[in-house]
């Protein structure tokens, strides 16, 4: 993660899991980003999707899941906060910890993108 988009201005390397990977594979391009858009645009793609869709979406919840069943998968707090840019487990045992179980990190780090759905590129919503 560059400097310029962390919250504490720091970089750090965050690992690549299998899952990811899948996502990442099934939205490549021949060549370029993966996300083409401007961080403000998707942001507000993502709130028109979800207030058209009446879904629940809490401020931050990819990284809190990504902490919660990260935690609760490997049972490591120090990788778990240092993939998060933690200086320490204080953070993470005061939020994360006993959230979910090993069987549901299982679960959650097992979501794959369905091999024939069809994607709709957030360059043809309109924000």
């Amino acid at each position: 993660m560059r400097p310029e988009v962390a919250k504490k201005r720091r970089s750090r390397n965050v690992d690549i899991s299998d899952t990811l990977m899948e996502w990442l594979i099934k939205y490549k391009q021949k060549s370029g980003k993966i996300c083409v858009v401007a961080d403000i645009t998707l942001r507000r793609k993502r709130s028109k999707l979800v207030s058209k869709t009446q879904i629940e979406w809490p401020k931050n919840i990819a990284r809190h899941s990504y902490a919660t069943y990260h935690l609760a998968l490997y049972e490591d707090p120090l990788k778990t906060s240092f993939q998060l840019g933690h200086h320490d487990t204080h953070l993470l045992y005061q939020h994360y910890r006993g959230l979910a179980t090993k069987k549901e990190a299982e679960t959650f780090w097992n979501i794959e993108p369905h091999k024939s759905a069809k994607i709709i590129p957030l360059q043809k919503i309109k924000a």
